[in-house]
């Protein structure tokens, strides 16, 4: 089952210099489940909150994989979409870059 965690913090104090792989015991801790109960995760963003210096906390937004025997306390979603590939307009058939003005910028 997957499980969204938008507000996931960590000390950055007491955080080891390769925290982003190992946040099981985190992750396990948020969602009330046991850290062998965390089977993956995937960080979406990742941000530091240094407002209360010098306790600078680590900001996660993830989305974690959890065991289907695992009962989380934190609310279940279904397994994040990939977006959409970008394909602009090309309304007029053309092929290759078109370069409009002179100068350093085209």
């Amino acid at each position: 089952m997957h499980i969204s965690l938008e507000r996931l913090t960590v000390s950055a104090r007491s955080a080891p210099a390769d925290i982003d792989r190992c946040l099981q015991p985190f992750i396990a801790e948020a969602c009330g489940v046991k850290p062998e109960d965390v089977l993956g995760f995937r960080i979406i963003r990742r941000s530091l909150d240094a407002r209360r210096k010098p306790d600078v906390r680590i900001l996660y937004n993830l989305t974690a994989e959890l065991r289907d025997s695992a009962r989380p306390d934190a609310p279940v979603c279904p397994p994040p979409s990939p977006p959409a590939p970008f394909e602009p307009e090309n309304p007029n058939g053309l092929s290759g870059p078109i370069v409009v003005g002179a100068g350093p910028a085209g």
